[in-house]
């Protein structure tokens, strides 16, 4: 029934196909572990060719790479029987014995699987005598193993083949895709931040070809525990393909396995596991997005093809200290200890490897987490600058760079310098722009300015970078309420059940009062109930709406005493401007228009002068015709028309 040189034939296509990389529903537990590999380990990969050809199904069915590669390591197979009843018991066994986690308990050789086979085979009692059509038929049931088993072994080695092609017109057509959080295998919470920084940095490369769109780590992170499929993840996100897979950290040795899965069809298209030295790790994302790159046929222009030709640091100390650095960013608003942290490791990182870009740039990111969340001052800000100076003397293409001074600049220590800001935003969005942060930031720039068009543009490019970015449905909301697109906002507010004290600002102007008196109600009460920067609702923005309803209800003394709340809790805030515009248009909606183009001066002069606001909004035009609005609207509009033109420019080189 079958010949020693066909089980050669196949073995040889295993081995050349899986000898550096594999698809993951056929690896073998020891290569999941990173372990030497031999024969054994492609008579694994046999064995379940056997299985799904014997069966319909694969020994492993689970379909994330997380889970997928737990059960390979960890679970039995279904047994082939309960699959497929009519299978022999004989057949079973071989292919069980194909799939043992234990290479020692495998078949050692393609040999000693090829003589089980062939006694099954002769087991069967096949014969080609005449015999009546009946009884042959009944004789071919009862050689249906047989049968099946001369098909198997047919078609596998064809089959495993035709797996190992490239799928050129799918794998072609991925412009999109999203790297999903990277699973921990150790067992050992210690190592989390491993897996973390990895998919950090890995998404961080990707991002970086600028021909595909790459969905940011924060809308991938919503799937770290989710159970959906990859198509359900690929709809969600808008993405053609997921890059999932597995870390796994033990002593100084580290396997990685990525796969690349079309999102549409839940196609393999591509899979690779590396086994690195610790020192060895440094640049490994690099290798795996240019191979992806090559993988989905994409050119890379001499700028990319040069970066993933780069090292970022050739010690592995600095780039361990750097990747605990990059992990605990990542909470740097909920704990001062995480920010704290994050300065720490990547002073060492920096000390350890003085030309090490990245790290300086870890490390301003942690000195602005400091002042924007923890009232950190000049210490920091200055830090900051230092630290980003040396990190853009060392790489001046880093975009991040651009996004952490942008963030500096638009600052009550550096005069709100908006121009400044816009222009960094501008520079790193075109170095990357897969850069959701920059979008973002450079949209609520855009809008403290007035031009609210730019802004919601640069916010739909921030959703579809990062569509569960809730800071990105709100600030588009605001841009377009501070336009006059009223109707619009709400909308962006209830389809994505936003509530927040620009809601009742929408909801006053839209003339449902009561509506916006609810809002207000129940942000009140969430004062002081939430854990972040103190908990609840800005008690400022929230007084300031309440004092813009109380006046558009004639309740002055109500206004007045609201005000005075609003004031006394956020004039030594950095950010004061919004409830600071409430505020203006509060005492416009009183009849108090020398108080109300007081207060729109200093809105102008901390960091939003925004014209168009101050013009059109259906409170502040109760001021026009005063002549003090009318001469600081005039001299508003020259500085303003000056910026707008400056704000609209492409970055310099």
């Amino acid at each position: 029934l079958l010949q020693p040189a066909g089980a050669g034939t196949v073995t040889a296509s295993l081995t050349s196909a899986q000898a550096v990389e594999g698809t993951l529903p056929y690896m073998a537990p020891e290569q999941l572990r990173g372990e030497p590999l031999d024969a054994r380990t492609d008579l694994w990969a046999m064995g379940a060719v056997l299985y799904e050809m014997a069966t319909g199904r694969r020994p492993f069915e689970q379909r994330l790479a997380t889970t997928l590669t737990d059960a390979i390591l960890n679970r039995a197979p279904l047994a082939p029987r309960s699959a497929q009843p009519e299978l022999s018991p004989e057949l079973e066994r071989i292919i069980l014995k194909c799939l043992e986690k234990d290479a020692e308990d495998r078949y050692q050789s393609a040999r000693e699987l090829m003589v089980d086979l062939r006694r099954l085979g002769a087991s069967t009692g096949f014969s080609t005598a005449v015999v009546p059509p009946a009884m042959a038929r009944a004789r071919l049931r009862r050689l249906f193993p047989a049968v099946l088993l001369l098909l198997l072994i047919l078609a596998s080695a064809g089959y495993w083949l035709l797996r190992q092609e490239r799928l050129p017109s799918q794998a072609s057509s991925i412009r999109s895709l999203v790297v999903l959080p990277l699973k921990n295998l150790s067992g050992d919470p210690a190592q989390e931040y491993f897996a973390e920084a990895m998919t950090e940095e890995l998404t961080s490369e990707m991002a970086l070809l600028r021909s595909l769109r790459v969905v940011s780590r924060t809308s991938a992170g919503r799937y770290r525990e989710a159970s959906k499929s990859v198509r359900e993840v690929a709809r969600e996100l808008d993405v053609d393909a997921v890059i999932e897979g597995s870390v796994l950290r033990s002593g100084d040795q580290a396997r990685i396995t990525v796969q690349l899965i079309d999102g549409s069809t839940d196609q393999h298209l591509w899979s690779k596991s590396y086994t690195r030295s610790a020192a060895d790790v440094i640049g490994l994302q690099r290798e795996v997005a240019r191979e992806i790159a090559r993988e989905i046929q994409l050119t890379l222009t001499p700028e990319e093809q040069q970066h993933f030709d780069s090292t970022a640091t050739r010690n592995p100390q600095a780039y361990e200290a750097y990747l605990r650095a990059t992990y605990r960013l990542q909470s740097v608003f909920r704990s001062v200890e995480d920010v704290d942290a994050v300065i720490a490791s990547a002073e060492q990182a920096v000390a350890l490897d003085p030309n090490f870009a990245d790290a300086y740039v870890a490390l301003a990111a942690g000195s602005v987490g400091k002042i924007f969340a923890w009232q950190g001052g000049n210490e920091y800000d200055e830090k900051a600058f230092v630290a980003l100076g040396k990190a853009l003397a060392l790489d001046p293409n880093l975009a991040q760079a651009y996004v952490i001074r942008g963030a500096l600049y638009y600052t009550k220590l550096r005069g709100f310098d908006i121009a400044q800001a816009v222009a960094d935003y501008r520079r790193a969005v075109a170095l990357n722009p897969n850069l959701a942060e920059a979008h973002h930031n450079l949209g609520s720039e855009l809008t403290h300015a007035g031009l609210h068009d730019q802004a919601i543009e640069e916010f739909r490019a921030t959703l579809r970078l990062n569509p569960h970015s809730e800071s990105a449905k709100f600030r588009m909301a605001r841009a377009l309420w501070q336009s006059g697109r009223f109707a619009e906002a709400l909308e962006q507010y209830e389809r994505n059940n936003i509530v927040n004290f620009e809601k009742a600002v929408t909801l006053a102007y839209l003339d449902r009062q009561k509506e916006a008196w609810e809002v207000v109600d129940l942000l009140k009460q969430k004062q002081g109930t939430a854990a972040h920067r103190g908990g609840g609702p800005d008690v400022a923005d929230v007084a300031a709406v309440r004092a813009l309803l109380y006046a558009r209800e004639g309740k002055q003394r109500e206004a007045l005493r609201e005000i005075d709340t609003a004031y006394r809790s956020g004039k030594d805030k950095d950010h004061f401007h919004h409830a600071a515009f409430l505020i203006a248009a509060a005492y416009a909606e009183m009849g108090k228009k020398a108080d109300a183009t007081a207060w729109l001066k200093r809105v102008a002069d901390s960091g939003m002068p925004n014209h168009p606001l101050f013009r059109d909004n259906p409170s502040m035009r109760k001021s026009h015709g005063d002549p003090g609005y009318e001469l600081f609207m005039t001299q508003l509009k020259i500085r303003w028309d000056e910026l707008a033109v400056s704000l609209s420019r492409p970055p310099s080189s």
